[in-house]
């Protein structure tokens, strides 16, 4: 504990506590001997009044009186001594005890004479805090080792006269240690007494707080950078206790307020909130405080004063914690959302229109398609019944020639071509229908084992005189794959079909089926050895009324390669070619593959 060495406070050597009990014992000695002295030489003269007896009584009663005063002396030094012994012992018992405890006690512990200001006894903490010995701590004036704009500090000063009254003294203070380092003191101490009017000297207690008071100052340093960011944001950013009690409010948001941190406390911030949502941001945040976890709420408000209107604002919180995980406060923005609430409203509104617009699009989509299926009917029925009467005719016609011959080489041959030319015509019109189904189809996707696809294709080939001859191969296992089984054999069928049909004259038509695994999908080729396509023609092939070949011998509508890819896309696959002219072609189909149906 420091003091003034200029202070007024003495200490005196003796006591007079000390002497009076001794002064009383003298006088209350002196007293009852003379009283001794007077009666007994009275009572002798009355009982012996002869002088021969009487100066031998005398000599006998100062005899007497001399053996009882010391075996009274002696009585009583005796119980005087071994109550100092006893009481040295207990003080020498009560002094090691006080040292051991103030040796081993976790804080610094000293004694300072108030007179001068030095200390008269330290602990082995106080020497490691301050890192001098104790020989060289014994001695020093305690302004020596403080800091010099701590020695005149009024509330050290109000602490020591506070101990000199007989209470309890705190501050801190800073001091040096012996290697020049600044540290921090918390010290707590009081003042030991002669008695009441006379202090002696003081005993406290130092306690090292210098990393206490750097982790206040880095937080008094922290809590300052974030206010300032608050205050630079253009959100509104507030602090709540663990409690929820707001206890901050940025200078964004109190000019928004338009009143000060402690007004809004005591008017309540919620008187600018909308009466419609004032129930439900209560309930959100006090849930949010009760489980301690982020809140998030829309809500609408307006300045104090309410002559503006209300404006929708975004509210967030989040709980900050201690390194043991509780709550010590929460920390949350405001942000005006009025203008992108608006437009989500209008773009809600637009949505909704657009719903309903699509709705009745696609009512109309629906009323259009069952037209066009009606239509389709009737290109089936109407169309092709023509064509197959004719076919019929010409097919008659050419019967009966044969048996009598009113006909021409050359009318043989235009019946013929009429012939060949309505079958042609029926094919174009058969492959436009199957084209305008597929695009309008409600494929739903199933398991499809490609491998059941291709056996019965190839059992159906070979049975038909005119692709018997072809040579077709399949390597197995083929894969299953997510699709439509009816358009998947469509596929299958327009892609072999063309691998038998565009050969060289005169060629035996070769077709090599196989397959690989994809990421997710399965890949599958049909490889022909025909005469090939050139690449320039690759996109065009997969386009309606294409052809690669102009030539008669491979004459077709060029529907069946725009099936195939129109196909495969609306089952969510790829389609493409790998070609050398005069080689060859490779087509291959890509789709989603799937476990083998059980």
């Amino acid at each position: 504990m420091d003091c003034d060495p200029a202070s007024p406070i003495r200490t005196e050597s003796t006591s007079t506590s000390a002497v009076r009990p001794a002064v009383r014992a003298a006088v209350l000695y002196c007293v009852v001997a003379g009283l001794w002295i007077l009666l007994s030489d009275q009572a002798v003269k009355a009982i012996w009044p002869d002088p021969g007896m009487h100066h031998r009584v005398q000599s006998f009663k100062g005899l007497f009186f001399v053996g009882f005063t010391g075996l009274l002396l002696y009585v009583l030094m005796y119980a005087r001594g071994l109550q100092q012994n006893r009481a040295q012992r207990e003080l020498r018992q009560s002094e090691e005890h006080y040292r051991g405890t103030v040796e081993l006690a976790g804080v610094g512990i000293a004694e300072a004479d108030l007179g001068t200001c030095c200390f008269l006894e330290v602990n082995r903490k106080l020497c490691e805090i301050l890192g001098y010995s104790e020989s060289e701590l014994m001695g020093t004036h305690i302004f020596d080792l403080t800091h010099p704009d701590d020695r005149d500090d009024a509330k050290c000063i109000a602490a020591l006269t506070n101990a000199t009254a007989g209470n309890v003294a705190y501050f801190e203070k800073r001091y040096f240690r012996k290697d020049g380092q600044i540290i921090w003191m918390r010290i707590s101490g009081s003042v030991t007494r002669l008695d009441p009017d006379r202090p002696l000297r003081c005993v406290a207690f130092f306690e090292d707080i210098t990393q206490q008071h750097a982790a206040q100052e880095r937080l008094r340093l922290s809590e300052a950078r974030f206010r300032e960011l608050a205050d630079a944001m253009p959100q509104m950013v507030f602090t709540s206790t663990p409690q929820g009690q707001p206890e901050y409010f940025n200078r964004r948001w109190q000019a928004y307020l338009g009143m000060t941190v402690e007004q809004a406390l005591v008017k309540g911030w919620l008187s600018i909130i909308h009466p419609d949502d004032v129930d439900h941001l209560g309930e959100s945040w006090f849930d949010a405080i009760a489980h301690g976890t982020p809140h998030q709420a829309e809500y609408r408000m307006r300045p104090a004063g309410g002559t503006v209107e209300y404006r929708w604002h975004l509210s967030r919180a989040v709980p900050s914690r201690d390194a043991e995980g509780k709550i010590v406060r929460w920390i949350g923005t405001i942000t005006d959302i009025d203008a992108q609430k608006r437009t989500t409203q209008q773009v809600q509104q637009v949505n909704e229109t657009l719903e309903q617009r699509v709705r009745e699009r696609t009512s109309q989509l629906q009323a259009a398609n069952e037209e066009l299926d009606a239509f389709s009917y009737t290109v089936s029925h109407d169309l092709r019944t023509p064509l197959q009467h004719l076919q019929t005719f010409a097919r008659s016609v050419l019967a009966r020639s044969a048996d009598t011959p009113p006909l021409d080489a050359e009318d043989v041959d235009k019946l013929r071509r009429i012939l060949a030319m309505s079958v042609r015509m029926e094919r174009l019109i058969v492959d436009l229908l199957e084209y305008s189904r597929i695009a309008r189809s409600d494929l739903k996707p199933t398991p499809v084992s490609t491998v059941t696809i291709v056996h019965e294709l190839v059992g159906q080939l070979q049975r038909d005189p005119e692709t018997a001859k072809a040579d077709i191969h399949f390597k197995e296992p083929l894969p299953w794959v997510l699709g439509n089984r009816l358009i998947l054999q469509q596929v299958f069928a327009n892609l072999i079909g063309n691998a038998i049909k565009f050969v060289t004259p005169g060629q035996t038509p070769y077709v090599n089926i196989w397959s690989e695994d994809r990421v997710g999908s399965a890949r599958i080729w049909i490889e022909d050895r025909g005469i090939g396509i050139q690449p320039d023609h690759f996109d065009r092939i997969f386009q309606p009324f294409e052809t690669a070949h102009a030539s008669d011998l491979y004459s077709g509508p060029g529907i069946g390669l725009a099936v195939v890819k129109r196909a495969v896309e609306r089952m969510g696959g790829q389609v493409g070619l790998e070609s050398v002219a005069g080689r060859g072609t490779k087509f291959w189909i890509e789709l989603p593959k799937v476990h083998a149906a059980t």
